[in-house]
C-alpha cells in the first residue's frame, strides 16, 4: 500500500471507530417507545344459545383485528378446563359446549391475562 493510500485508509477507519459507537448510542436513546397492545374485552362479543337438551352454542365475534393473535378459548367445569380453540383473526367463531360446563373463558396466553369470562349458567 502506498503512503497516500495508507493515510487515507487510516483516517477512514479512525472516523468509523469514532462514529459507529456514537451512532449506536444515539439509536438506543432515540428509539421509539412502544406500548403493548393487548386484546381488550370490547373487541369481542360473546353470544350463548341453547342447542338442544345437552349442548350450548357459543358464538364469539371478533370485531377488530387482533395485534397479537394469541387468544385461546376455554370452557370450564369446576377445576377442569376444556380447550375449545384458538382465536387468531377477525371474524366469527362457533363453539359447541356440553351443558355441564359452567364458564366460557377467553385468555391471552402470551400476555397472561383473561380477556372475557362469560357464565353459561345464566342462559
Amino acid at each position: 500500500m502506498i503512503r497516500p493510500l495508507r493515510t487515507y485508509h487510516f483516517y477512514l477507519w479512525r472516523s468509523f471507530a469514532l462514529a459507529l459507537p456514537l451512532i449506536a448510542v444515539l439509536a438506543v436513546l432515540y428509539r421509539p417507545v412502544t406500548t403493548p397492545a393487548a386484546a381488550r374485552s370490547e373487541d369481542f362479543l360473546v353470544d350463548v344459545t341453547n342447542s338442544g337438551d345437552t349442548l350450548y352454542t357459543i358464538k364469539l365475534t371478533v370485531a377488530n383485528p387482533l395485534k397479537f393473535p394469541t387468544c385461546v378459548a376455554y370452557s370450564t367445569s369446576g377445576n377442569n378446563k376444556t380447550l375449545l380453540g384458538l382465536v387468531d383473526h377477525r371474524g366469527q367463531y362457533d363453539f359447541v359446549v356440553k351443558r355441564s360446563q359452567s364458564d366460557f373463558i377467553l385468555t391471552d396466553v402470551i400476555h397472561g391475562n383473561e380477556i372475557v369470562r362469560k357464565s353459561l349458567l345464566t342462559k
